[in-house]
């Protein structure tokens, strides 16, 4: 040892290896103090601690607490040793070993780490067990994620026990949260079943356990899917499970989807979300014929819960062309229904137009509208005109085609926050035209 001693760094470490070689079943505090005769004390721990990684342990759970006040968590050796140790004292002690580390001097923030790693060899074989210790485990978020394995792991082999389990926590928060767990994992498994019996679920997660069975079950059959979805989703407002459904049947088969929406069970009062999910999956790759088939759809009447569908489909549709080819939907717009339908579509390519650097056009296609609906189609794109191309606007706003719509336009960019387009002179000029304006 005196000769490693006057050895360089590098011929140094590799004779304390070769040294601690010859030193194998000796323990720590011998190891140590040979490390601490050659300067390297560091070096002997990473060593006993490599030495055991391999090796039987007869009494881990004392060399648990032996190495534990010398643990780095960012040191591998270290990290792997402590594992092979935690493994080989469960196999002695059980799940016992759980509450021994939880009550040790390690890092608080290893010990989840550790007591994970036991619960994962005690899961594949107990499940229930290994839930049952694991609610014993302090309620924060160390410890949650432990849980959240337990009940995936046991959802997916076998979710009716597993739901029975968490149904029976008496902590509202903790119920809830495991209860979703275990029902998505159930829906992506049986997700007819879990559909069909919705009734078993908790309100709070009715429909989203719906959703997520409905779109598990569209990957394999968008049709049944769909079926489902019609007669289990009832909120209007969440329509993702249906976007998700004519999402995968018009990649699986486009024709049967469009036949489906138009020719199948649907009816007045249920049809609007489901075309609109349809036009919006296959208007980039056939826009002239998604046009065409939200012309189809008949809106209902009253325009539906609260009014949301008083508006044609075809006026999304005309956004998302006006995007790609406004040519196109310049050509298509005098087929959009009359009314609100028309004004909306309008001003969308207007809007478009003007995004463009085309207020030219967007002020040409306003003129094309009924004089009725020129005061909402030039309130509109002159919102967005403002923030474009303020000094043309104003440049323009003369020439609006009357007194009220100049009057209308001038009143609302110079009294809301449309004002922080403007500077103080061009603010006075909207001011004048207002003056000017009034009969």
């Amino acid at each position: 040892m005196s000769v490693a001693n006057t050895l360089n760094a590098d011929t140094k470490r590799n004779a304390i290896s070769g040294i601690f070689a010859t030193q194998v079943g000796e323990s720590l505090a011998t190891l140590r103090r040979i490390a601490k005769e050659l300067g390297d004390d560091t070096r002997g721990v990473d060593l006993y601690l490599a030495s055991l990684a391999n090796e039987h342990i007869a009494d881990p759970r004392t060399i648990w607490k032996e190495v534990v006040p010398l643990y780095k968590p960012n040191n591998t050796i270290h990290v792997q040793a402590l594992l092979h140790i935690v493994q080989q004292w469960y196999a002695q002690d059980g799940l016992r070993v759980v509450e021994e580390i939880s009550a040790t001097s390690l890092n608080e923030n290893s010990k989840p780490w550790y007591i994970q790693k036991i619960y994962e060899r005690v899961m594949k074989d107990n499940p229930h067990q290994a839930f049952k210790s694991a609610m014993k485990l302090p309620n924060d978020d160390r410890y949650n994620g432990i849980r959240t394995i337990i009940v995936n792991s046991w959802a997916k082999a076998n979710p009716r026990a597993a739901y029975q389990a968490v149904s029976d926590i008496s902590h509202s928060g903790q119920r809830k949260l495991l209860q979703g767990f275990v029902v998505t994992e159930w829906a992506s498994t049986e997700p007819r079943y879990v559909v069909e019996n919705l009734e078993m679920f908790p309100p709070n997660i009715k429909e989203d356990t719906a959703e997520v069975a409905i779109q598990f079950l569209a990957r394999t059959s968008p049709k049944d899917a769909a079926e489902l979805a019609l007669e289990h989703v009832h909120s209007p407002w969440n329509s993702s499970a249906v976007s998700y459904v004519i999402e995968e049947w018009v990649e699986q088969d486009e024709e049967g989807a469009i036949n489906w929406v138009f020719n199948g069970p649907l009816n007045e009062s249920n049809s609007y979300e489901w075309v609109d999910a349809l036009t919006s999956n296959l208007v980039y790759s056939n826009p002239r014929r998604v046009f065409d088939l939200a012309l189809q759809h008949q809106l209902p009447k009253g325009g539906g819960v609260g009014g949301m569908y008083e508006t044609g489909l075809e006026v999304g549709v005309i956004n998302h062309i006006a995007l790609q080819n406004i040519d196109l939907a310049v050509e298509l717009l005098p087929k959009v229904r009359e009314g609100e339908t028309r004004t909306k579509a309008y001003i969308s390519v207007g809007t478009n137009h003007i995004h463009k650097g085309d207020s030219t056009k967007a002020f040409d296609l306003g003129l094309q509208l009924p004089n009725a609906d020129q005061l909402k189609y030039f309130q509109s794109v002159s919102a967005t005109w403002a923030r474009v191309d303020p000094a043309g606007l104003l440049s323009a706003l003369k020439d609006f085609p009357t007194p009220k719509i100049r009057s209308s336009v001038a009143s609302r960019l110079s009294s809301s926050w449309h004002r922080e387009n403007f500077s103080d002179a061009q603010l006075q000029s909207l001011k004048q035209t207002l003056s000017e304006s009034k009969p």
